[in-house]
């Protein structure tokens, strides 16, 4: 099973929140009004983990691989809401716990394929944005947790793909439907924060919904989208046995792949 690597690997690199964060060297006038109403916002979207793993454990009732493994990963995403929490308590901002039930919702089933790809990459967007925060604040403790965070996104961005691997391995074709939820994300004319949490509708009951096309084109690192999406082709080539490495290549395998493309008609 899969969950047995994860849970050994992910065990091995796991951050502490009581010893690997410094509480007591937060310096709260290195952070602006802007910068902790942005955090408040995230901290608010990571709770969206609680109803991403009450689907997971619905629609994947038939996978005990990949329900087990939501374990890990819904333990660690909720460890970025609480550390996020705990970071804006000690600037003196408390999220009331009322706030969190009022993002209260369930996600409306979809297709396995469509969830894993979707989510495979939205955590290596997340990944990209969390990197960009961490460059864009001074304050140095905050600087540390989103590194953290980004660090732990990018290696569930690897987890969901080896579950889609395996999926492959069982089921090739499952490839199309993939490729297709690929097409539908990285779309060049899809907005900017589209993501596995603004697609459920989380983010539209905060105060600024949009806020994460700010991080996404307004703190952008130089170079971290092209870099992000150099390896999302690259993965996505190893998936598909064909080299992608742009939006018009996946469309053109999407193409190839079609249901009933060559059959000939009578």
């Amino acid at each position: 099973m899969l969950y047995e690597k994860f849970f050994d690997k992910l065990e091995k690199v796991r951050w502490n929140l009581g010893t690997d964060i410094q509480w007591d060297q937060i310096d709260p006038t290195r952070i602006s009004q802007e910068q902790t109403n942005l955090i408040h916002h995230i901290c608010k979207t990571e709770i969206g983990s609680l109803f991403a793993a009450e689907s997971f454990i619905r629609d994947f009732y038939d996978d005990i691989d990949f329900s087990c493994y939501v374990s890990v990963w819904y333990y660690e995403e909720m460890k970025h809401c609480l550390v996020l929490k705990k970071y804006l308590s000690h600037l003196g901002i408390e999220i009331p716990e009322a706030e969190f039930q009022a993002l209260r919702m369930s996600i409306p089933p979809s297709s396995k394929e469509n969830i894993l790809m979707i989510h495979f990459l939205s955590e290596h967007r997340l990944a990209n944005w969390y990197r960009s925060m961490a460059n864009w604040l001074d304050e140095p403790v905050g600087k540390d947790i989103f590194t953290l965070i980004a660090d732990d996104e990018i290696r569930h961005g690897q987890t969901y793909f080896e579950f889609i691997q395996k999926d492959l391995e069982r089921s090739p074709e499952h490839l199309y439907n993939y490729l297709r939820s690929a097409q539908f994300m990285l779309h060049p004319k899809a907005p900017s924060d589209i993501h596995a949490v603004t697609l459920t509708g989380t983010t539209d009951r905060l105060e600024d919904p949009r806020y994460i096309t700010f991080i996404d084109e307004d703190l952008a690192l130089p170079g971290g989208k092209d870099a992000t999406n150099k390896r999302i082709y690259s993965l996505l080539s190893l998936l598909a046995h064909d080299k992608m490495q742009d939006y018009a290549s996946l469309s053109a395998a999407v193409r190839r792949l079609k249901p009933g493309r060559n059959l000939q008609t009578a």
